[in-house]
């Protein structure tokens, strides 16, 4: 009996990653990043041409990173037809597609489409003050 109870628990513990595990290798949290480059989106594959913007200030930088780097404690599984996203969001070599509004948001890593990441409506409402003030400076 005791050996079935191991084995259950070894099976469950060698399964792939679960909804809600942190995966290290894409944490914002540890990196000490200067900039972040902003851009408005019309589709996944297109760009509103010259809305790209870089943002240095580092209050603004470390909020964004925190609320991104953070957010991926909570993945969820993604559905298939994904409304284009409101922005892309580059950290480094890390590309984020973004969808933000007052009530909510999300975002969701380019090498994973597979998963996305819900934001509450204050880090949505925080991130879109800081992207809407650099986009219209």
């Amino acid at each position: 009996m005791t050996c079935a109870i191991v084995l259950i628990m070894l099976t469950a513990c060698n399964g792939s990653e679960d909804v809600g595990e942190v995966r290290e290798d894409i944490s914002l949290l540890e990196k000490d990043l200067e900039t972040i480059s902003i851009t408005e989106m019309k589709t996944f594959n297109e760009s509103v041409p010259d809305s790209t913007v870089v943002i240095d200030d580092q209050e603004d930088v470390e909020t964004m990173q925190s609320i991104i780097g953070e957010g991926q404690n909570s993945r969820q599984p993604s559905i298939s037809d994904v409304i284009d996203p409101d922005y892309e969001i580059e950290f480094g070599k890390l590309n984020y597609y973004v969808w933000l509004s007052e009530s909510g948001g999300s975002f969701q890593d380019q090498r994973d489409n597979d998963h996305i990441y819900p934001l509450y409506k204050v880090e949505s409402q925080e991130m879109l003050e800081i992207v809407e003030e650099a986009l219209n400076e």
